[in-house]
């Protein structure tokens, strides 16, 4: 069977969203970690806390309220920007209250490095940076 051609997307993801029972926790958390300040946004029961992104940009929240998932260690991963240094952002995890579970693994040439950790929500989380 044969699909109409589509564009291809700017961005292979548009949205997530990372389970956070106790959002302030977690927000402050991902703060220290990313040394990025999130913003606090609330929607119907639900109260989130926004990555940054640029204009025209993906980005995804901390999620809380009545629709949200439990958190959890498997099913889907997603992976946060953390240029311009992944060992510096990994040297921030620990003190934050985070474990480190997968070290800093190097991608294909040019793809740059990865790692997981553990946020203190409990949620398996990606890292990505070109250094």
């Amino acid at each position: 069977m044969s699909h109409p051609a589509t564009p291809t997307p700017a961005h292979a993801g548009k949205w997530f969203e990372i389970p956070a029972p106790a959002l302030d926790k977690s927000q402050a958390f991902y703060e220290t970690v990313l040394q990025r300040k999130l913003r606090h946004e609330v929607m119907g029961p639900n109260t989130i806390a926004v990555f940054p992104y640029a204009d025209g940009g993906s980005s995804g929240c901390l999620h809380s309220g009545a629709n949200m998932l439990p958190p959890g260690q498997s099913g889907t991963l997603v992976y946060l920007d953390c240029n311009p240094s992944l060992d510096a952002t990994l040297a921030r995890v620990v003190e934050a209250g985070g474990r480190i579970v997968s070290s800093k693994q190097a991608l294909p040439p040019g793809m740059g490095f990865i790692a997981h950790i553990v946020d203190v929500a409990g949620n398996r989380v990606g890292l990505h940076a070109l250094a």
